[in-house]
């Protein structure tokens, strides 16, 4: 899942919300710099506006970062590397249930307050959207291929088209549950020399962990079942990564989260000082 990347190219951040993708996007934005970075957002509208640009302007940054699925490449005039990071499926749907009920601006989050919709309610995808059936998998599969195939539809021509273009157009694809790992081998494949501290960011209040109700666990589970397989195949690969890695890696690792403690630490002195006396 991670191997050297062509550093002519620019990279496309294929951000699947709700992975811990912000997290990275920030990172990838502090390295490659603000003026050659490129948000394209909007979804399919805002992907066919950007296609309609001229090519001297579609390939002027070394970084494009949105939630866009796969193919933006198709329309950026110069070599391309991607990069994603993914999140095991059930953990992944549960997180977006509470970042759309406390996100106002998130196209769910009327329909969802104002029925007063369940997680178990919400996870059955009522709506419908493609973000909660097998989503992950929907956004690395060729882009028509994806909009061809119905919401509800376990069509396996998706998996098997996702796991082709993370094998011939990826250069780097971690998990959210080995975010500092996959951190680590992601700066070794994009060439960088080692790699800044960073905190997590959160798009989500943080929230009080509760035991998921099994019904819920299971139509999740029966909803992604391609994601499900496509986080299997993946974790696999990372895992050997790391494993191969050795004690090397595991020490660079562990550099890293000392670092981002010690920045944290900081972080939380410098807000502390700032607070008026009560």
């Amino acid at each position: 899942m991670f191997r050297r990347a062509d550093p002519d190219a620019s990279v496309i951040l294929l951000h699947i919300p709700k992975t811990a993708g912000t997290t990275l996007a920030i990172l990838l934005r502090n390295h490659y710099g603000i003026r050659l970075m490129r948000s394209v957002g909007g979804g399919p509208e805002g992907r066919s506006r950007f296609a309609r640009l001229p090519a001297a302007e579609r390939g002027e940054s070394r970084l494009y970062i949105g939630h866009q699925a796969f193919g933006m490449h198709e329309h950026i005039p110069r070599p391309c590397e991607y990069v994603t990071i993914l999140r095991e499926p059930v953990a992944r749907v549960v997180s977006h249930y509470h970042h759309v009920f406390g996100e106002p601006t998130h196209y769910l989050h009327n329909e969802v307050v104002q029925r007063r919709m369940t997680l178990e309610r919400y996870v059955e995808n009522p709506f419908p959207t493609d973000e909660l059936d097998n989503g992950q998998t929907r956004m690395l599969a060729d882009f028509e291929l994806n909009r061809s195939v119905p919401i509800g539809r376990q069509d396996r021509s998706l998996l098997e088209s996702a796991l082709r273009n993370l094998e011939s157009r990826f250069c780097a694809v971690g998990l959210t549950e080995r975010f500092d790992e996959s951190m680590v081998l992601m700066a070794d494949a994009l060439g960088w020399d080692g790699l800044p501290a960073y905190l997590p960011t959160r798009v989500s209040a943080r929230r009080k962990s509760e035991p998921l109700a099994d019904r819920v666990r299971q139509t999740i589970v029966a909803r992604n079942a391609l994601d499900m397989e496509l986080y299997e195949w993946v974790k696999a690969r990372v895992e050997a990564a790391i494993l191969a890695g050795g004690t090397a890696l595991a020490e660079r690792v562990e550099a890293v989260k000392e670092r981002n403690r010690r920045v944290a630490s900081q972080a939380a002195s410098r807000s502390k000082g700032s607070e008026p006396w009560n």
